[in-house]
């Protein structure tokens, strides 16, 4: 390829191709007015890009395009203005990313460099977008604060309407039914399970556990059936139940009295459970039953174990070893694997993220501290001072997130050595900002003085499930209370006269077939009838024996 004249020694021009040339590739004719100025005249030294067919000056006032001197062909490459996004700078010379287009151009183009103003506003509205993507940005910020605000009134307005107290034992567990915002399983110490319609009554399923050392520890429902739960318990073992009488799954069994599972979670996304024991153990398997990995994590019991639900490959693990540490689950192998420790200063009795968006885990210790932290980075973001001990004969306090917004609900356990306590201070429920740490509110009933262990909304946020001791306890909105104990009443009514009908109707038949030697006997009364004729025959033929025995 021939090459063009030059204005200057430093900025070579490309000559006009061919006649021949423009018909072979059909390239129409421009007019010599559209070339671009020549760069002024002055002495500046040039770097090349050796990648590509680039002239670049030192002084970043301009780039210009050059002719390849391997082209054959009266085309050249063509220069293309990029955003000053694409700049990358390398020492003292700025590189551009350059591609190449089927169709070429012959001329020259010119690309100034952003000015620092022009790069500072770029700057401020990705800051910008990202503030609002977090939630810390203008109108976004106060819609937000408006919308916890109708929330935390919500809470406020909240009454206790139901409990029940169908265990021998305190409460263990709580879940709520991933579909069903009225299903509530309850589990207790005894290892019983109950399937709870908080809405209706008598249809209720009762599960008989096995007594001393059977508590459930952790459960979770199962995501391809809902009808089946997950659960955690102190005799060894990771169990599937059924609760319409299909035959239970045991997913691990340690076989030792002295060796039990703390928590466990489900992973629907990746098909996949994790298990922690009281050894520092973590178990990954599939929901097939296979495992996949299992490894000494914390030196001390492992007592929570979680997915995150905005990541499905994230694992947060808390224990007894006074941590709180992250894992991803494609690169466990052992201790060094972990991707981030969250020291705490007692031990752990849970961490939870947070249901709105995932990007908050709330942990609590058991003495006097709640923690918030913030991803991804999964800094400390909010300390909230809280009393709350551990002590050996209830069920540790954990607290738990609002599912609709970032609220946190954890009982209280008065403490008289915990700065700020007053004399006769009340066992309430605490709602707490997770922005700012505040009490936004306070929950208490003088029916329920207990110290409340346990406490968890429905997804839909309408309904609070509560463990305190023995009983269980469910609160609603004050608007809905009277409406649904008016409805519990009406079908325990209808209960109780249909109950009465039935004794009433099966007395006659007992007496009308009591007359009647062919007749059979009908209904409880009568079985007890002649149960007992039966016993007083047997009697006197005893007597009679005896009798005869005495003469001879």
């Amino acid at each position: 390829m021939a090459k063009g004249k030059t204005s200057d020694k430093n900025t070579p021009v490309p000559s006009v191709p061919t006649r021949a040339s423009r018909r072979k590739r059909n390239v129409d004719v421009e007019s010599p007015s559209l070339k671009a100025s020549a760069p002024p005249k002055r002495k500046r030294q040039i770097a090349k890009d050796q990648n590509s067919n680039l002239t670049i000056t030192n002084d970043n006032t301009s780039c210009v395009t050059k002719p390849s001197h391997a082209d054959t062909d009266a085309s050249t490459s063509t220069g293309s203005t990029l955003s000053p996004l694409d700049i990358n700078t390398h020492g003292s010379n700025l590189v551009f990313p350059c591609s190449l287009h089927p169709r070429k151009s012959t001329y020259q183009f010119t690309c100034s460099t952003p000015s620092p103003r022009y790069q500072a506003s770029c700057n401020s509205v990705i800051q910008h977008l990202f503030a609002n993507r977090m939630g810390h940005g203008g109108k976004f910020n106060n819609l937000k604060k408006s919308a916890k605000s109708s929330i935390v009134q919500l809470v406020t307005d909240m009454q206790l309407y139901r409990t029940a107290s169908p265990f021998d034992r305190r409460v263990t567990a709580l879940e709520w039914h991933p579909n069903n915002p009225s299903m509530l399983a309850v589990g207790s110490k005894g290892g019983d399970i109950i399937l709870w319609n908080v809405n209706e009554l008598n249809q209720d399923t009762f599960v008989q556990g096995k007594g001393p050392g059977g508590s459930i520890q952790a459960m979770k429902f199962w995501p391809d059936d809902p009808k089946c739960l997950l659960t955690a318990s102190i005799d060894g073992k990771i169990e599937l139940h059924d609760f319409e009488g299909v035959q239970n799954k045991v997913f691990l069994d340690t076989m030792d009295l002295d060796h039990w599972f703390c928590g466990v979670d489900v992973n629907s996304q990746r098909k996949v459970l994790s298990a922690g024991d009281n050894k520092g153990n973590v178990t990954l398997m599939n929901t097939q039953g296979k495992k996949i990995w299992q490894s000494r994590l914390h030196k001390n019991k492992v007592t929570h174990v979680e997915f995150s639900p905005r990541e499905d490959w994230l694992l947060c693990t808390a224990s007894m070893d006074q941590t709180v540490q992250l894992w991803d689950l494609r690169m466990v192998k052992d201790r060094s694997s972990v991707l981030k420790v969250l020291p705490h200063s007692k031990g752990v009795n849970s961490a939870y993220f947070s249901p709105t968006d995932g990007k908050r885990l709330l942990c609590t210790d058991q003495h006097d501290e709640l923690r918030v932290y913030g991803g991804p980075s999964w800094t400390l973001g909010t300390t909230i001072s809280h009393p709350h001990r551990a002590f050996r004969h209830i069920t540790p306090i954990k607290a738990q997130w609002h599912p609709l917004e970032d609220l946190i609900i954890v009982g209280r356990y008065p403490d008289p050595k915990f700065p700020g306590y007053t004399q006769g201070e009340k066992r309430t429920i605490d709602v707490f900002d997770a922005d700012t740490g505040d009490v936004k509110c306070q929950l208490h009933d003088p029916g329920a003085p207990g110290i409340i262990s346990l406490t968890k909304f429905n997804h839909q946020g309408d309904s609070l499930a509560c463990g305190m001791g023995f009983n269980i306890l469910l609160w609603n909105r004050r608007e809905f209370v009277e409406e649904k104990q008016e409805k519990l009443m009406s079908q325990f009514n209808t209960h109780f006269n249909t109950n009465n009908d039935a004794n009433n109707t099966s007395a006659p038949e007992s007496t009308d077939n009591s007359g009647n030697s062919g007749g059979k006997t009908k209904g409880s009364k009568n079985t007890k009838t002649k149960k007992d004729k039966q016993t007083r025959a047997d009697d006197a033929a005893v007597k009679a024996k005896i009798a005869k025995t005495k003469k001879k």
